[in-house]
């Protein structure tokens, strides 16, 4: 092997090395601290959305809230939160001291339900 390929063969591994090296101490950190607990969501993320009441036969009184009908910061913030939590009307996202618990239906994600958490 001509001796040029073998030195810049010879400083690649060596980078490769220290990379493992490096990563390899990023992850012991890791492992050793303390995982800190997410902290709640405040419910008010999605009171300041704008709801509109609903009647069904199935679900009696629920609220929805329109993408189109909403500052898109505080909308965001909630899909977000929702979508995070794979929030399904059989898998309704709330968490304590919530009054009402939230989802999402269908693929477009452009309304936001929820209904009063029963006591």
């Amino acid at each position: 092997m001509d001796e040029t390929l073998l030195k810049a063969l010879f400083e690649y591994l060596e980078a490769v090395e220290a990379a493992a090296t490096k990563l390899k101490q990023k992850i012991a950190n890791q492992l050793t601290r303390p995982q800190q607990a997410e902290t709640p969501t405040p419910e008010t993320i999605f009171n300041s959305l704008n709801f509109e009441r609903r009647e069904g036969a199935h679900l009696g009184e629920y609220e929805i809230a329109t993408k189109t009908a909403n500052p898109t910061d505080a909308w965001n913030k909630a899909l977000s939160i929702l979508e995070k939590n794979q929030s399904t009307i059989s898998s309704r996202y709330h968490e304590e001291g919530y009054t009402c618990s939230y989802w999402l239906y269908g693929v477009d994600h452009d309304r936001i339900y929820r209904q009063k958490l029963k006591p």
